[in-house]
């Protein structure tokens, strides 16, 4: 009887420490987007994150091929503007909020190579639409319903000879909130 008892006690006991492991690990890692890139892209402008090496990356399921800059930065006061222009065979760019889902997808296809962005919160895009906010050139509206965003540009390199340039384009991306007028 002593014998069961014990062997109830030690599941249970077993059940519970197995409970709290589980529930623990969020707090044990990152627990967004926005944090896991929080270290190697400051706010408010592009940086282009350490290259991608096997067992070592920052962002599961990035490829190697790729030369990716990431702008972080709060859509609160105002919009943002996003411009690059970037002269390669291929590249896109992606607007995520801070937890990582995508919230819009570009390819150079779409785009051409001058890259003119607006990220603005849906009280501003419908001000922007209105009139309110004058804009001077094209460019293609992201409303986001998220303050934290992320914008990462990620740009395809044939051979490792080519990154030095592609780097100094993606230093050269502008990533600004607007000047209202």
């Amino acid at each position: 009887m002593r014998f069961i008892l014990h062997i109830i006690a030690g599941l249970i006991l077993g059940g519970l420490i197995h409970i709290f492991v589980v529930f623990s690990i969020p707090n044990q890692t990152p627990q967004d987007f926005w944090q896991k890139i929080e270290q190697n892209a400051p706010l408010n402008e592009f940086h282009v994150l350490p290259a991608v090496l096997p067992g070592k990356t920052l962002i599961a399921g990035l490829d190697p091929a790729f030369v990716i800059a990431a702008c972080r930065f709060f859509v609160e006061d105002r919009p943002w503007r996003i411009q690059a222009n970037i002269d390669s065979e291929f590249w896109t760019i992606a607007v995520h909020d801070a937890q990582g889902r995508n919230i819009i997808g570009l390819t150079d296809r779409s785009i051409d190579k001058k890259l003119d962005m607006i990220i603005a919160s849906e009280t501003q895009t419908q001000a922007l639409n209105d009139g309110l906010i004058s804009i001077t050139q094209k460019a293609i509206f992201v409303p986001v319903s998220s303050s934290r965003t992320i914008v990462v540009i990620r740009v395809f390199s044939e051979d490792e000879t080519n990154l030095k340039n592609i780097a100094a384009e993606l230093h050269g991306a502008r990533c600004a909130p607007m000047e209202l007028e």
